[in-house]
């Protein structure tokens, strides 16, 4: 397996070294995050938190694009978990 090694950019996405939010997902556990300002690409880390009270529940990116990226939120055990808050942040990078 090879490990690639990456630089945070300053310069990707406007200047915007960080984008973060907070959304809640609905009944069946999903959301969109959308961007006021498209990223450049794709090249970009997204990282999740999701937080309420005691429940143990496990949030995921998928669809990830310059304008934005999909949340699925389940609980330890895979099932779907609605209603879920969960803060967003992503950070650009480059890999040159």
């Amino acid at each position: 397996m090879a490990i690639q090694s990456f630089q945070l950019d300053p310069n990707a996405g406007g200047g915007a070294v960080i984008k973060a939010g907070s959304i809640i997902t609905d009944n069946g556990g999903s959301a969109t995050v959308v961007f006021s300002t498209p990223m450049p690409n794709t090249n970009y880390v997204v990282e999740l938190t999701a937080i309420d009270g005691s429940a143990a529940i496990i949030p995921m990116w998928n669809n990830k694009t310059t304008s934005g990226f999909g949340i699925k939120t389940e609980n330890d055990k895979g099932a779907t978990y609605g209603l879920a808050n969960v803060d967003w942040a992503i950070t650009p990078y480059s890999n040159t």
